[in-house]
């Protein structure tokens, strides 16, 4: 015997936006790690990586883009982000 049952579930969820901000950088691929992050110089965006093991840092970067809408995404993530952190 089979039988088909059609059911709806309701069900509430609470999203923190820090966190929702925090996965949709990761998804633009502007993700910060430990001993590297993107910086934004001269309307492009780079990887800063501290390369050093001792001492002081030293670091290297690798260019992410060079495209503007890029720049302006990553600006506009990072500006909400600190307002809703300080909020």
């Amino acid at each position: 015997m089979k039988i088909e049952v059609d059911a709806q579930t309701l069900l509430s969820v609470s999203v923190n936006p820090v966190d929702v901000l925090e996965e949709l950088k990761q998804n633009f691929g502007f993700k910060d790690y430990r001993n590297s992050w993107i910086i934004e110089k001269d309307n492009k965006l780079y990887r800063q990586e501290d390369t050093s093991y001792h001492g002081s840092p030293a670091y290297e970067y690798k260019l992410i883009s060079d495209n503007i809408k890029d720049v302006e995404v990553f600006k506009a993530l990072n500006i909400i982000l600190e307002y809703l952190k300080n909020k």
